[in-house]
């Protein structure tokens, strides 16, 4: 934006959205209310200690980056919503990177939720704010999923570790 001296666009193939003329803002707010599902998922995270963590830091970041993008993109603010949509991608991409190196890949069940949820991501028209609402709150849910799928297999690293232990000392 600074480098180029002019404002950041992103690509045709996945736009910003400016669907909020006619839109009532009750609506509207209940859009961005959606976002409140990640600051729960980002608390849940924050309130169990055996999660890392950056996994609920990463988690606020993008709830504050979703919140502000959308907030902006509601406003018809088209500048200001480009380039806030660059930091919420480039924070989502972030937080998913971090959870795959703490986390190892997603269960079934977490991967599940999460690819339900991406197929609500993009839509246009209309239904893009109550459906993009549905991938906020699927993702907020797929989030607190994948933390607990790392307990889950560490649960089971531990215990096969301590049967092992176990056999080895019986088997003396």
């Amino acid at each position: 934006f600074l480098v180029l001296d002019k404002a950041p666009r992103m690509p045709d193939w996945w736009p910003v959205l400016f669907c909020f003329d006619d839109m009532h803002p009750v609506y509207i707010a209940l859009f961005l209310l959606s976002n409140v599902a990640y600051y729960i998922s980002s608390v849940v995270l924050l309130r169990d200690r055996r999660h890392p963590q950056l996994l609920a830091l990463f988690t606020f970041l993008a709830a504050l980056a979703s919140t502000f993008y959308h907030l902006f993109q509601s406003m018809g603010m088209r500048i200001v919503a480009e380039t806030l949509s660059y930091i919420d991608h480039g924070v989502a991409i972030a937080a998913g990177m971090y959870f795959l190196h703490k986390c190892g890949l997603p269960r079934l069940g977490t991967t599940i939720l999460g690819f339900s949820g991406l197929s609500f991501l993009a839509f246009y028209g209309d239904f893009y704010a109550p459906l993009h609402s549905i991938w906020h709150v699927c993702s907020a849910g797929a989030i607190v999923s994948w933390a607990n799928d790392r307990l889950v297999r560490r649960q089971r690293y531990i215990g096969r570790e301590l049967a092992s232990k176990r056999r080895a000392r019986l088997s003396k």
